[in-house]
């Protein structure tokens, strides 16, 4: 609100919500950042409110060179100090926030917690089935469900997951019904879920795997919400 060069600077957080849909995910120097997770939060009302109140005050100080001794002005600039300090107090939360996000155990521990209680070799067919998605769907966001005792997967929405067992994993898309599976991979599943059973790491070398993930990310991506609708297999 008080910078002398005019408001334009308030434009900045639209202007790089808006900018970052056309940034590559991918840089040269830094790779993939987004893997370690970036998220920006929503203009808050509060703050759009007290940028405006606090820019109307403000110019009367600035084309007066001060508020000087002025009665008005001085009234104006106790406002504006208020305002910023309202600002800051809200910064200062955010940053509360932020920190708090930071001091939460990372998806790396809380898979490696959720695979503590497994055999080695379930852990190598877990471990390697987060690779496959990783590699497939790298945009993806992962989270552990531990109510499920499962690895999910998000490209927006819920679309897979990886479910440790006693002797084997499973792999599980949430709208099964909806994929082409022409490889019959499928173990079982309800009427909507579908499941396919991984005993090693050999077991995901197969093609059709990793084009069922990517068939599942897609739908995700695309789905309207609501009730989905069955996908034609290829070919019909």
């Amino acid at each position: 609100a008080t910078t002398s060069y005019g408001g334009g600077a308030s434009d900045g957080p639209k202007a790089i919500l808006e900018a970052s849909a056309q940034i590559d995910i991918f840089d040269l120097d830094v790779e993939k950042p987004y893997l370690a997770g970036i998220h920006m939060l929503p203009e808050a009302e509060e703050i759009i409110t007290a940028n405006g109140k606090g820019k109307a005050l403000a110019e009367k100080i600035i084309e007066a060179g001060g508020a000087g001794t002025e009665p008005e002005l001085q009234k104006a600039l106790v406002r504006v100090n208020a305002l910023s300090a309202q600002v800051n107090a809200w910064v200062g939360r955010s940053r509360a926030f932020v920190a708090w996000l930071a001091d939460r155990p990372s998806v790396e521990a809380e898979f490696q917690q959720l695979l503590s209680i497994h055999t080695p070799g379930v852990r190598r067919v877990a471990q390697a089935a987060r690779a496959l998605f990783k590699n497939v769907v790298p945009t993806a966001t992962e989270a552990v469900r531990h109510g499920w005792k499962l690895l999910g997967f998000s490209a927006p929405r819920y679309f897979a997951c990886i479910v440790p067992m006693k002797d084997h994993v499973r792999i599980g898309f949430e709208h099964g019904l909806l994929l082409d599976d022409q490889w019959e991979l499928f173990d079982s599943g309800g009427r909507q879920m579908k499941w396919i059973i991984i005993r090693k790491p050999a077991d995901l070398k197969h093609p059709g795997i990793a084009a069922l993930i990517a068939q599942a990310a897609e739908i995700a991506t695309a789905r309207p919400k609501g009730r989905p609708t069955r996908r034609n297999p290829v070919g019909s």
